[in-house]
């Protein structure tokens, strides 16, 4: 590689590739981050919710019937009836009351929708787990600490494993959103996920060839140029 053409490579990092990052990647990344955290957190206080139902089906001293557990549990659900339809197929109840009385009468109904719950908040988990790696290895992608970057884009390739293993487990009844469109469902999400871990993958591993060019080839002919150019100065400075 001549002078040039490590010139014109260092431009297309300084004026393409880093903002691209920076002002793309990294945000992009960080929403996912803070959307998969919500969702979990929601996950998990839903699951919270029955089970205090549960213990209310079995040890409440109550009647039975969803006006008690309404009472009860005022603040649980309270925007249920103008719900996704997605959630309410996922629950099999219409209305919020529908729901309560499924939760306290029907049998194994809150063991169903609990586990179901600590599943998605596992694999949410993984999720943030992957997205904050994700962040921390575009950071040294961005300032080209290869090592660190290099290090990091392993331990993200073992979290992606895992999410992996986790999809093809756990597909069934399970969505991906693909913007304004319907979500996937079931198959098609584990197929929609599946794809997009190949994506970004490829984009990490085309930012790391290009960071590592830029690293080891680029500077360093840079740098020597610089330093024959002083020279070539230095001696027309001295004749």
């Amino acid at each position: 590689m001549n002078y040039e053409h490590a010139l014109k490579l260092n431009v297309l990092w300084i004026k393409k590739f880093r903002p691209h990052i920076k002002d793309n990647l990294l945000p992009d990344h960080k929403n996912i981050n803070n959307a998969n955290t919500a969702k979990m957190e929601s996950a998990r206080a839903r699951c919270a919710s029955f089970k205090c139902l549960k213990e209310m089906r079995d040890e409440s001293p109550f009647t039975k019937d969803e006006t008690i557990a309404s009472i009860m549990m005022s603040d649980v659900f309270r925007g249920y009836d103008t719900s996704p339809p997605a959630m309410k197929q996922m629950y099999g109840a219409e209305t919020r009351n529908e729901l309560l009385e499924k939760s306290i009468n029907e049998e194994d109904y809150c063991e169903k929708i609990i586990s179901h719950l600590e599943t998605s908040a596992e694999g949410l988990g993984l999720a943030i787990k992957q997205a904050k790696k994700e962040i921390v290895l575009l950071s040294y992608i961005y300032n080209l600490d290869m090592e660190n970057a290099n290090k990091h884009f392993e331990e993200w390739k073992k979290i992606s494993y895992l999410s992996q293993d986790w999809w093809e487990e756990n597909h069934n009844s399970r969505g991906v959103d693909i913007g304004d469109e319907e979500e996937h469902k079931n198959e098609n999400a584990y197929i929609e996920f599946m794809n997009r871990e190949k994506q970004i993958y490829q984009v990490f591993e085309k930012l790391l060839k290009i960071a590592k060019e830029q690293n080891d080839t680029v500077k360093p002919i840079l740098k020597a140029g610089k330093r024959m150019n002083k020279r070539k100065n230095g001696k027309k400075n001295r004749g």
